[in-house]
């Protein structure tokens, strides 16, 4: 609802009962999700220290879903404070987890950090092609975009609108083997 001092709250509560009953994968959790109620709230330093808790504890853990989880919020914090290319570093990180643990609905949350980060380079064409990689997989998943995320993403969708290509479906596995690496852009626009 957008309710973050109530959203702090009440994970900081289920924090503490977490950790009474020692549950390590409960309490990852919800470190990060008070780094993430912190961070939408603006308050990046503490943010930070939540998520990169969670993130030792999900390593712990062995869980790389959470590791993805993390990294993609880490990512998102670096580009909110203005570094985009240590952003963009964690978002790789976060995609190539995401993508190789079969997590290809949450992916589309890292892609649409990347469109971002991708855009604020300088890159407003591929950011083009990374925000459509990511509605497209979206569609396929049915992984709604968390609503506090929504205005975000409108403004990146039209950052990009002069770069739009055109709507032919495009194949977001060879879109995630070209930003970790594996093939050239040009040759993962479209099927």
């Amino acid at each position: 609802t957008g309710n973050l001092p109530q959203a702090i709250e009440r994970f900081g509560e289920s924090l503490e009962l977490w950790r009474a009953q020692g549950n390590q994968q409960m309490i990852a959790a919800d470190l990060h999700n008070l780094g993430e109620a912190h961070h939408l709230s603006g308050s990046l330093d503490e943010a930070e220290r939540l998520y990169r808790e969670a993130l030792a504890l999900f390593d712990e853990l062995g869980d790389v879903g959470g590791r993805g989880f993390a990294l993609c919020h880490l990512g998102l914090l670096a580009l909110d404070r203005g570094k985009p290319l240590e952003a963009r570093e964690l978002l790789l990180q976060s995609l190539k987890l995401r993508w190789s643990s079969g997590l290809r609905g949450l992916a589309a949350d890292t892609l649409e950090a990347l469109a971002e980060v991708t855009w604020s380079l300088g890159d407003g064409d591929q950011a083009a092609v990374i925000i459509r990689a990511s509605s497209q997989l979206r569609a396929e998943t049915g992984v709604a975009r968390q609503p506090v995320y929504e205005a975000r993403y409108q403004r990146m969708v039209q950052a990009v609108a002069t770069s739009t290509p055109t709507a032919e479906p495009i194949d977001v596995g060879a879109i995630v083997a070209t930003l970790t690496g594996a093939i050239p852009l040009t040759a993962a626009t479209t099927r």
